[in-house]
């Protein structure tokens, strides 16, 4: 089986529904998500949205197999605040440490284990999501399993 093929385990789909609960719960509803197209990604989602009232969702190829870049003109096109993103690592590490413009590196201090898998971080922008820059926001939490 592809990687992109490989399907989202008992765990996982768990994980995703508890977030979903969570985020409505902290009233972090996104208004758009962009999705990676790859079936693990996609089943997260899933899971997720049983949590949460009908969100528009876009599938994406790109951002399972292409780099940070991607990810964020995927995010500055998306035309969408609050955005929920659902991908893949390294990418999702990368653009977490590219967008936190925090001085006291909080980024760097949670990630220090690496992204966890169905893990959310929440981000404030210095402005709209088309204007997007490397350090232009600012880490405000981040939920992981049996951290929610």
């Amino acid at each position: 089986m592809r990687d992109f093929d490989r399907p989202l385990h008992d765990r996982g789909r768990t994980d995703a529904e508890r977030l979903g609960r969570e985020l409505a719960a902290r009233n972090l509803v996104p208004a758009k998500v962009l999705c990676s197209a790859a079936t693990r990604a996609a089943q997260t989602w899933a899971e997720v949205a049983r949590g949460l009232p009908d969100v528009p969702v876009t599938y994406d190829k790109a951002l399972y197999s292409e780099d940070g870049n991607t990810y964020m003109d995927a995010i500055r096109g998306a035309d969408a605040d609050p955005l929920l993103i659902i991908g893949h690592n390294p990418m999702l590490e990368d653009i977490v440490h590219a967008l936190d413009g925090d001085k006291n590196n909080r980024s760097q201090s949670i990630l220090e284990t690496g992204y966890p898998t169905c893990g959310l971080a929440v981000f404030e922008l210095d402005g709209t999501p088309g204007c997007l820059e490397t350090g232009s926001a600012r880490l405000t939490g981040f939920l992981a399993p049996g951290r929610y």
